[in-house]
């Protein structure tokens, strides 16, 4: 199975120790967390110092750090069952990141339809991940960059996906991703379908500036009839809010659609966000 080198760094000393060893462009990210908070890019000495200084300190005092290559390519996500050693590929999930060097999810799209001819090789890599791991039944979420040398695994989890993807999961294929887990575990074969017939999308509302919000407008937008769901913050006026690296996470809310197809869901959920209009006091 494909990996990526990786190393663990205490401080900016060990980090620009494999730097010069491992050579840029290079991620940092906290040995525990969440939400890709903190993880960033680095391409340079200053950029190193930069994330010691200013980025690790946010969330995580006296926090370890893993260093590896920087993997180009977008990042798609896994949603896989497993049944007496038998996969059941429910689908990959197209990843929406903010822009580098920080990697926040800002969406995700299901079934993935960006970059199709590399799904075969991200399924061939699952099933190499479920032979080494020996996992032989469950529900399991991983995250996978489709680089210019192929696929190559981020995170592995034992468990569904995290951001509303097995609603979207369930709104494209009608297949329950949690039923399908408790299926297993209580030695039943899972009921699923073999293809998705819909597209599904959520997107969430971030800010693009620091401050601190006096107003919302054009929330009629979520009676679009292909919104299924959305929220806004109940304390949304008045928030004070920042952005990378000094606050991480920043959600004001979320929007999810559903449509004809995945491409039609990812236009319309970003359509819908962007209609949301935030003014700030200054």
């Amino acid at each position: 199975m494909p990996s990526i080198e990786s190393h663990l760094v205490h401080n900016v000393n060990d980090a620009l120790k494999w730097s010069k060893q491992m050579g840029y462009p290079l991620v940092i990210k906290p040995l525990k967390g969440h939400g890709s908070i903190s993880v960033y890019k680095v391409e340079s000495t200053s950029d190193i110092m930069y994330y010691f200084e200013k980025v690790s300190s946010v969330f995580f005092e006296d926090c370890k750090f893993v260093i590896e290559p920087y993997l180009d390519g977008p990042e798609v996500s896994v949603e896989v069952l497993v049944y007496k050693r038998n996969i059941i590929f429910l689908g990959i999930t197209d990843k929406l990141l903010s822009e580098e060097p920080f990697f926040e999810e800002v969406g995700h799209v299901f079934p993935a339809y960006q970059h199709i001819e590399k799904h075969k090789e991200v399924q061939v890599l699952i099933e190499q991940i479920v032979k080494a791991f020996e996992i032989q039944q469950g529900a399991f979420h991983a995250e996978v960059r489709m680089t210019s040398d192929g696929p190559r695994l981020v995170e592995l989890n034992l468990r569904l996906g995290g951001d509303f993807i097995p609603r979207l999961v369930h709104l494209a294929t009608g297949v329950d991703f949690a039923t399908c887990g408790l299926e297993i575990a209580l030695g039943q074969r899972p009921e699923t379908q073999e293809a998705a017939k819909f597209g599904a999308a959520v997107r969430f509302l971030i800010p693009k500036r620091k401050g601190r919000i006096l107003k919302i407008e054009g929330m009629e937008i979520f009676e679009h009839p292909q919104v299924i769901d959305y929220s806004i913050r109940d304390d949304i006026i008045g928030l004070e809010v920042n952005l990378p690296p000094e606050q991480f996470l920043t959600r004001l809310g979320y929007v999810i659609v559903k449509a004809n197809s995945p491409q039609e869901a990812d236009q319309l959920s970003a359509k819908i966000i962007e209609g949301v209009r935030i003014y700030y006091d200054q």
